[in-house]
Protein backbone atom coordinates (compact mmCIF):
# COMPACT_ATOMS: atom_id res chain seq x y z
CA UNK A 1 0.00 0.00 0.00
CA UNK A 2 1.61 3.72 -0.61
CA UNK A 3 -0.12 7.10 0.67
CA UNK A 4 -0.79 8.79 -2.73
CA UNK A 5 -1.38 8.08 -5.99
CA UNK A 6 -0.43 11.07 -8.52
CA UNK A 7 -2.57 10.81 -11.05
CA UNK A 8 -1.36 13.26 -14.30
CA UNK A 9 -1.38 13.85 -17.69
CA UNK A 10 2.28 13.77 -19.51
CA UNK A 11 2.49 17.75 -19.98
CA UNK A 12 2.32 17.62 -16.64
CA UNK A 13 4.87 15.47 -15.69
CA UNK A 14 7.38 17.74 -14.27
CA UNK A 15 4.99 18.88 -12.03
CA UNK A 16 4.02 15.33 -11.13
CA UNK A 17 7.71 14.52 -10.72
CA UNK A 18 7.74 17.90 -7.99
CA UNK A 19 4.98 17.00 -5.93
CA UNK A 20 5.84 13.31 -5.51
CA UNK A 21 9.37 14.49 -4.67
CA UNK A 22 7.94 16.92 -2.03
CA UNK A 23 5.49 14.12 -1.01
CA UNK A 24 8.23 11.66 -0.35
CA UNK A 25 10.48 13.67 0.79
CA UNK A 26 7.48 15.11 3.56
CA UNK A 27 7.40 11.49 4.37
CA UNK A 28 4.52 9.82 2.43
CA UNK A 29 4.63 6.59 -0.18
CA UNK A 30 3.83 7.60 -3.91
CA UNK A 31 3.26 5.54 -6.95
CA UNK A 32 4.03 7.87 -10.08
CA UNK A 33 3.99 6.28 -13.70
CA UNK A 34 7.14 8.00 -14.79
CA UNK A 35 9.06 6.16 -12.04
CA UNK A 36 7.07 3.20 -11.20
CA UNK A 37 5.80 2.15 -14.42
CA UNK A 38 8.18 -0.05 -16.17
CA UNK A 39 8.87 -1.28 -19.83
CA UNK A 40 7.27 -4.31 -20.80
CA UNK A 41 4.28 -4.17 -18.08
CA UNK A 42 0.95 -4.28 -19.12
CA UNK A 43 -0.04 -0.27 -18.29
CA UNK A 44 -3.88 -0.79 -17.86
CA UNK A 45 -3.26 -3.68 -15.10
CA UNK A 46 -0.16 -1.12 -13.02
CA UNK A 47 -2.66 2.00 -13.32
CA UNK A 48 -5.58 -0.13 -12.10
CA UNK A 49 -3.19 -1.56 -9.06
CA UNK A 50 -1.86 1.81 -8.79
CA UNK A 51 -5.73 3.44 -8.15
CA UNK A 52 -6.41 0.59 -5.90
CA UNK A 53 -3.26 0.14 -3.14
CA UNK A 54 -2.90 3.54 -2.73
CA UNK A 55 -5.26 5.22 0.26
CA UNK A 56 -5.33 8.47 -2.08
CA UNK A 57 -4.95 9.98 -5.34
CA UNK A 58 -3.38 13.23 -6.36
CA UNK A 59 -4.89 14.63 -9.40
CA UNK A 60 -2.66 17.29 -11.14
CA UNK A 61 -5.18 19.56 -12.22
CA UNK A 62 -4.35 21.49 -15.87
CA UNK A 63 -5.98 21.94 -19.26
CA UNK A 64 -4.37 18.77 -20.31
CA UNK A 65 -5.56 16.62 -17.76
CA UNK A 66 -9.13 17.97 -17.96
CA UNK A 67 -9.04 17.06 -21.50
CA UNK A 68 -7.47 13.79 -21.83
CA UNK A 69 -9.81 10.53 -21.92
CA UNK A 70 -7.08 8.08 -19.99
CA UNK A 71 -7.25 10.40 -16.86
CA UNK A 72 -10.59 10.45 -16.11
CA UNK A 73 -10.83 6.81 -14.75
CA UNK A 74 -8.32 7.85 -12.44
CA UNK A 75 -9.84 10.48 -10.56
CA UNK A 76 -13.48 9.01 -11.06
CA UNK A 77 -11.93 5.65 -9.10
CA UNK A 78 -10.73 7.83 -6.37
CA UNK A 79 -14.32 10.00 -6.04
CA UNK A 80 -16.16 6.83 -6.12
CA UNK A 81 -14.30 5.44 -3.09
CA UNK A 82 -15.01 8.90 -1.48
CA UNK A 83 -18.54 10.93 -2.80
CA UNK A 84 -18.70 13.25 -0.23
CA UNK A 85 -14.93 14.18 0.38
CA UNK A 86 -15.35 13.00 4.17
CA UNK A 87 -11.93 10.85 3.85
CA UNK A 88 -10.05 13.60 1.02
CA UNK A 89 -9.43 10.11 -0.63
CA UNK A 90 -9.49 12.15 -3.96
CA UNK A 91 -7.24 15.88 -3.62
CA UNK A 92 -7.26 17.52 -6.97
CA UNK A 93 -3.33 20.37 -6.88
CA UNK A 94 -3.78 22.85 -9.98
CA UNK A 95 -0.81 23.47 -11.65
CA UNK A 96 -2.27 25.88 -14.36
CA UNK A 97 -5.23 27.31 -14.98
CA UNK A 98 -8.04 25.42 -16.18
CA UNK A 99 -11.70 25.56 -16.34
CA UNK A 100 -13.62 22.53 -13.98
CA UNK A 101 -16.53 21.48 -14.92
CA UNK A 102 -18.94 18.36 -13.30
CA UNK A 103 -17.94 16.59 -10.32
CA UNK A 104 -14.51 17.97 -10.41
CA UNK A 105 -15.72 21.81 -10.33
CA UNK A 106 -17.03 20.91 -6.56
CA UNK A 107 -14.43 19.62 -5.34
CA UNK A 108 -12.06 22.08 -3.08
CA UNK A 109 -8.24 22.05 -4.12
CA UNK A 110 -4.99 23.30 -3.59
CA UNK A 111 -3.80 25.69 -5.78
CA UNK A 112 -0.31 25.74 -7.06
CA UNK A 113 -0.91 28.73 -10.06
CA UNK A 114 1.10 31.90 -9.29
CA UNK A 115 3.36 30.28 -6.52
CA UNK A 116 7.13 30.32 -6.18
CA UNK A 117 8.62 27.03 -4.86
CA UNK A 118 9.25 27.66 -1.36
CA UNK A 119 4.76 28.91 -1.26
CA UNK A 120 4.47 25.85 -3.20
CA UNK A 121 5.90 23.58 -1.58
CA UNK A 122 4.03 25.00 1.85
CA UNK A 123 0.72 24.82 -0.11
CA UNK A 124 0.94 21.09 -0.68
CA UNK A 125 1.23 20.35 2.98
CA UNK A 126 -2.31 20.43 2.95
CA UNK A 127 -2.52 17.07 2.04
CA UNK A 128 -2.48 16.17 5.67
CA UNK A 129 -5.60 14.81 6.83
CA UNK A 130 -6.72 16.48 10.00
CA UNK A 131 -6.64 20.33 11.42
CA UNK A 132 -4.04 22.71 9.80
CA UNK A 133 -2.49 23.68 13.11
CA UNK A 134 0.83 24.79 12.75
CA UNK A 135 3.63 23.02 15.22
CA UNK A 136 4.88 26.50 16.34
CA UNK A 137 3.09 28.87 17.81
CA UNK A 138 2.29 32.01 15.32
CA UNK A 139 3.78 34.86 15.59
CA UNK A 140 1.24 37.30 17.35
CA UNK A 141 -0.73 39.29 14.91
CA UNK A 142 -1.25 42.54 17.13
CA UNK A 143 2.36 43.39 17.56
CA UNK A 144 2.73 47.03 16.32
CA UNK A 145 4.27 47.54 12.80
CA UNK A 146 7.34 49.31 13.67
CA UNK A 147 8.17 47.21 17.07
CA UNK A 148 8.83 44.33 14.01
CA UNK A 149 12.76 43.48 12.98
CA UNK A 150 11.36 40.71 10.64
CA UNK A 151 10.38 42.12 7.20
CA UNK A 152 7.20 40.87 6.13
CA UNK A 153 6.94 38.00 3.17
CA UNK A 154 7.49 39.06 -0.33
CA UNK A 155 4.45 39.09 -1.93
CA UNK A 156 3.41 36.37 -4.86
CA UNK A 157 3.73 37.83 -7.55
CA UNK A 158 -7.91 58.62 14.19
CA UNK A 159 -5.28 57.99 17.06
CA UNK A 160 -6.71 59.45 20.33
CA UNK A 161 -8.56 56.33 22.00
CA UNK A 162 -10.99 56.35 25.13
CA UNK A 163 -10.73 53.56 27.25
CA UNK A 164 -14.38 51.65 27.84
CA UNK A 165 -12.49 49.41 25.74
CA UNK A 166 -15.27 47.49 24.10
CA UNK A 167 -13.48 46.26 21.49
CA UNK A 168 -11.64 43.36 20.97
CA UNK A 169 -7.46 42.86 21.09
CA UNK A 170 -5.95 45.72 22.50
CA UNK A 171 -6.64 49.04 21.25
CA UNK A 172 -3.30 50.21 21.34
CA UNK A 173 -1.63 48.32 18.44
CA UNK A 174 -3.59 51.02 16.55
CA UNK A 175 -1.36 52.76 17.34
CA UNK A 176 1.49 51.29 15.34
CA UNK A 177 -1.17 52.32 11.89
CA UNK A 178 -2.88 55.47 12.92
CA UNK A 179 -0.33 56.81 15.49
CA UNK A 180 2.37 56.89 13.34
CA UNK A 181 3.40 57.98 9.96
CA UNK A 182 4.76 54.29 8.70
CA UNK A 183 1.77 53.03 7.11
CA UNK A 184 -0.19 56.69 6.44
CA UNK A 185 -0.85 57.18 2.37
CA UNK A 186 1.60 60.05 0.79
CA UNK A 187 -0.82 60.32 -2.57
CA UNK A 188 -1.81 63.90 -3.11
CA UNK A 189 -4.97 65.66 -1.68
CA UNK A 190 -6.32 65.21 -5.53
CA UNK A 191 -5.74 61.39 -5.76
CA UNK A 192 -7.27 61.17 -1.88
CA UNK A 193 -10.15 62.93 -3.00
CA UNK A 194 -10.90 60.73 -5.81
CA UNK A 195 -10.54 57.45 -3.39
CA UNK A 196 -13.06 58.95 -1.10
CA UNK A 197 -15.74 59.48 -3.63
CA UNK A 198 -15.36 56.10 -5.20
CA UNK A 199 -14.99 54.51 -1.89
CA UNK A 200 -18.06 56.44 -0.18
CA UNK A 201 -20.24 55.63 -3.97
CA UNK A 202 -20.50 52.34 -3.15
CA UNK A 203 -21.50 51.97 0.51
CA UNK A 204 -25.11 49.76 0.52
CA UNK A 205 -26.54 48.97 3.41
CA UNK A 206 -29.72 46.42 2.64
CA UNK A 207 -32.28 46.78 4.71
CA UNK A 208 -33.34 43.16 5.05
CA UNK A 209 -30.94 42.68 7.28
CA UNK A 210 -28.07 43.94 9.43
CA UNK A 211 -24.77 44.03 7.85
CA UNK A 212 -21.23 45.29 7.35
CA UNK A 213 -20.31 46.63 4.29
CA UNK A 214 -16.61 47.35 3.69
CA UNK A 215 -15.17 49.19 0.42
CA UNK A 216 -11.40 49.60 -0.26
CA UNK A 217 -10.32 52.19 -3.09
CA UNK A 218 -6.83 52.50 -4.24
CA UNK A 219 -5.00 54.97 -5.92
CA UNK A 220 -3.71 56.70 -7.68
CA UNK A 221 -6.36 56.23 -9.73
CA UNK A 222 -6.08 54.27 -12.66
CA UNK A 223 -7.78 50.90 -14.92
CA UNK A 224 -5.96 48.08 -13.02
CA UNK A 225 -7.86 44.48 -14.89
CA UNK A 226 -9.08 44.72 -18.40
CA UNK A 227 -13.21 44.47 -18.96
CA UNK A 228 -11.95 41.11 -20.72
CA UNK A 229 -9.87 39.97 -17.68
CA UNK A 230 -12.97 41.19 -15.19
CA UNK A 231 -15.10 38.91 -16.92
CA UNK A 232 -12.90 35.48 -16.92
CA UNK A 233 -13.83 32.54 -15.84
CA UNK A 234 -10.77 31.61 -14.15
CA UNK A 235 -10.61 34.86 -12.32
CA UNK A 236 -14.61 34.16 -11.32
CA UNK A 237 -13.26 30.28 -10.24
CA UNK A 238 -10.68 31.25 -8.17
CA UNK A 239 -12.57 34.49 -6.51
CA UNK A 240 -15.65 32.08 -5.70
CA UNK A 241 -13.24 29.66 -4.26
CA UNK A 242 -11.61 32.15 -1.52
CA UNK A 243 -15.24 33.41 -0.85
CA UNK A 244 -16.21 29.92 0.28
CA UNK A 245 -13.09 28.21 2.56
CA UNK A 246 -10.56 29.79 4.84
CA UNK A 247 -10.05 32.78 7.02
CA UNK A 248 -11.40 34.80 4.00
CA UNK A 249 -14.46 33.00 3.52
CA UNK A 250 -17.92 35.31 3.54
CA UNK A 251 -19.61 32.82 1.83
CA UNK A 252 -21.11 29.44 2.92
CA UNK A 253 -21.22 26.10 1.00
CA UNK A 254 -24.76 25.79 2.34
CA UNK A 255 -26.51 28.17 -0.22
CA UNK A 256 -25.36 28.46 -3.91
CA UNK A 257 -24.44 31.73 -6.06
CA UNK A 258 -27.80 33.57 -6.09
CA UNK A 259 -25.60 36.20 -8.56
CA UNK A 260 -22.80 35.83 -10.95
CA UNK A 261 -21.97 38.36 -13.92
CA UNK A 262 -20.90 41.92 -14.86
CA UNK A 263 -23.21 44.62 -14.31
CA UNK A 264 -21.81 47.88 -15.58
CA UNK A 265 -18.18 47.98 -15.16
CA UNK A 266 -18.07 45.88 -12.23
CA UNK A 267 -18.03 42.12 -11.06
CA UNK A 268 -20.42 40.93 -8.71
CA UNK A 269 -21.07 37.65 -6.67
CA UNK A 270 -23.35 37.15 -4.11
CA UNK A 271 -25.50 34.90 -2.15
CA UNK A 272 -28.71 35.47 0.05
CA UNK A 273 -26.57 38.06 2.79
CA UNK A 274 -23.31 38.43 1.26
CA UNK A 275 -21.54 39.93 -1.75
CA UNK A 276 -18.38 41.25 -3.55
CA UNK A 277 -18.18 43.51 -6.34
CA UNK A 278 -15.01 44.57 -8.01
CA UNK A 279 -14.48 47.36 -10.74
CA UNK A 280 -11.94 47.88 -13.43
CA UNK A 281 -9.93 50.00 -11.50
CA UNK A 282 -9.80 47.67 -8.53
CA UNK A 283 -12.14 49.01 -6.00
CA UNK A 284 -13.44 46.39 -3.78
CA UNK A 285 -16.80 45.57 -1.59
CA UNK A 286 -17.45 43.55 0.74
CA UNK A 287 -20.92 43.08 2.02
CA UNK A 288 -21.92 40.52 5.15
CA UNK A 289 -24.41 39.87 7.50
CA UNK A 290 -23.43 41.25 11.31
CA UNK A 291 -26.70 39.82 12.69
CA UNK A 292 -26.94 37.76 16.17
CA UNK A 293 -29.37 35.48 15.50
CA UNK A 294 -31.88 35.65 18.51
CA UNK A 295 -32.42 32.58 20.68
CA UNK A 296 -36.06 32.51 21.23
CA UNK A 297 -36.02 29.89 24.11
CA UNK A 298 -34.16 32.48 26.07
CA UNK A 299 -36.56 35.32 24.85
CA UNK A 300 -33.59 36.97 23.40
CA UNK A 301 -33.40 40.07 21.48
CA UNK A 302 -31.16 40.01 17.92
CA UNK A 303 -28.40 42.65 18.11
CA UNK A 304 -25.19 43.52 16.42
CA UNK A 305 -22.41 42.40 18.68
CA UNK A 306 -19.24 44.19 18.31
CA UNK A 307 -16.82 41.06 18.49
CA UNK A 308 -18.95 39.58 15.00
CA UNK A 309 -18.48 43.02 13.42
CA UNK A 310 -14.95 42.50 14.22
CA UNK A 311 -14.31 39.44 12.81
CA UNK A 312 -16.08 40.47 9.46
CA UNK A 313 -14.36 43.33 9.00
CA UNK A 314 -11.07 41.58 9.47
CA UNK A 315 -12.22 38.75 6.78
CA UNK A 316 -13.46 41.42 4.55
CA UNK A 317 -10.04 43.22 4.69
CA UNK A 318 -7.89 39.90 3.86
CA UNK A 319 -10.38 38.98 1.23
CA UNK A 320 -9.68 42.47 -0.38
CA UNK A 321 -5.94 42.20 -0.13
CA UNK A 322 -6.30 38.84 -1.47
CA UNK A 323 -8.22 39.86 -4.63
CA UNK A 324 -5.60 43.21 -5.19
CA UNK A 325 -2.95 40.82 -4.84
CA UNK A 326 -4.40 38.73 -7.79
CA UNK A 327 -5.19 41.98 -9.95
CA UNK A 328 -2.88 44.08 -9.15
CA UNK A 329 0.37 42.32 -7.63
CA UNK A 330 2.85 45.06 -9.13
CA UNK A 331 0.98 47.12 -6.79
CA UNK A 332 0.20 50.04 -9.00
CA UNK A 333 -2.06 50.56 -6.47
CA UNK A 334 -0.13 51.53 -3.65
CA UNK A 335 -2.52 53.10 -0.98
CA UNK A 336 -5.92 52.68 0.01
CA UNK A 337 -8.86 54.05 1.49
CA UNK A 338 -11.03 51.97 3.45
CA UNK A 339 -15.18 52.72 4.62
CA UNK A 340 -17.09 51.44 6.08
CA UNK A 341 -20.60 51.17 7.14
CA UNK A 342 -22.73 49.21 9.65
CA UNK A 343 -26.38 48.90 9.06
CA UNK A 344 -28.74 47.91 12.35
CA UNK A 345 -32.18 46.87 9.92
CA UNK A 346 -33.94 44.76 12.25
CA UNK A 347 -32.29 44.46 15.41
CA UNK A 348 -32.35 46.05 18.78
CA UNK A 349 -29.28 47.04 19.97
CA UNK A 350 -24.98 46.96 19.48
CA UNK A 351 -23.01 45.44 22.27
CA UNK A 352 -20.51 43.29 23.65
CA UNK A 353 -20.69 39.85 23.76
CA UNK A 354 -20.42 39.87 27.49
CA UNK A 355 -23.01 42.70 27.78
CA UNK A 356 -25.19 40.60 25.63
CA UNK A 357 -24.87 37.28 27.71
CA UNK A 358 -25.58 39.64 30.97
CA UNK A 359 -28.55 41.35 29.97
CA UNK A 360 -29.96 38.87 26.86
CA UNK A 361 -33.16 40.97 26.72
CA UNK A 362 -32.81 44.54 27.21
CA UNK A 363 -31.99 47.17 24.04
CA UNK A 364 -28.94 48.88 24.97
CA UNK A 365 -26.21 50.36 22.98
CA UNK A 366 -26.78 52.13 19.60
CA UNK A 367 -28.51 55.60 20.21
CA UNK A 368 -26.95 57.46 16.80
CA UNK A 369 -30.08 59.64 17.32
CA UNK A 370 -32.12 57.69 15.29
CA UNK A 371 -29.81 56.65 12.55
CA UNK A 372 -30.20 52.86 11.06
CA UNK A 373 -26.48 53.28 9.51
CA UNK A 374 -23.00 54.10 10.98
CA UNK A 375 -20.61 55.21 8.16
CA UNK A 376 -16.88 55.28 9.41
CA UNK A 377 -13.70 56.11 7.11
CA UNK A 378 -9.68 55.15 8.35
CA UNK A 379 -7.32 57.88 7.48
CA UNK A 380 -5.63 56.31 3.98
CA UNK A 381 -3.11 54.22 4.13
CA UNK A 382 -0.41 52.55 2.59
CA UNK A 383 -2.09 49.12 0.63
CA UNK A 384 1.00 47.00 2.09
CA UNK A 385 -0.83 47.34 5.79
CA UNK A 386 -3.94 44.96 4.50
CA UNK A 387 -1.41 42.10 4.45
CA UNK A 388 0.65 43.49 7.53
CA UNK A 389 -2.07 44.69 9.92
CA UNK A 390 -5.31 43.90 8.87
CA UNK A 391 -6.20 42.95 12.86
CA UNK A 392 -4.77 46.12 13.53
CA UNK A 393 -7.11 48.45 10.84
CA UNK A 394 -10.28 46.46 11.84
CA UNK A 395 -9.74 47.31 15.73
CA UNK A 396 -9.76 50.96 14.17
CA UNK A 397 -12.89 50.97 12.18
CA UNK A 398 -14.94 48.86 14.98
CA UNK A 399 -13.35 51.16 17.40
CA UNK A 400 -14.94 54.34 15.43
CA UNK A 401 -17.96 52.04 15.13
CA UNK A 402 -18.57 51.72 18.55
CA UNK A 403 -17.72 55.09 20.17
CA UNK A 404 -20.66 56.25 17.46
CA UNK A 405 -22.89 53.54 18.40
CA UNK A 406 -22.97 54.65 21.74
CA UNK A 407 -22.92 58.36 21.55
CA UNK A 408 -25.50 59.91 23.06
CA UNK A 409 -28.84 61.92 21.34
Amino acid sequence: MTDFFVSYNRADRGWAEWIAWQLEDGGYSTTLQAWDFHPGSNFVLDMQRATREADRTIAVLSPDYVAALYTQPEWAAAFARDPTGEKGILVPVRVRICDLEGLLSQIVYIDLVGLNETEAARALRRVKRGRGKPTTQPAFPGAPLHSSSTPPPFPDSDPNHDDHGAGPGAHATTGSIQGTNAGVSTLRGEDIAQMRQRANALIVTPGQYASLCIVIAGGPTQQIIRPSKLNAADLRGRIKQTMLFGDRAIFTDKQGIKKEGIEGDTLVIAQDESSLLLDEMGTVRVVQSVAHKADMRQIELSVILLEDVYEAVVRSLRLSDWILEEIDPTHLLSDIVIVGAVSRAGVFGWRTRAEHLASPRSIMGWSMGGSDTLVKELVPQKRQLLSIDAQALAEDLVELFDRSARSSH
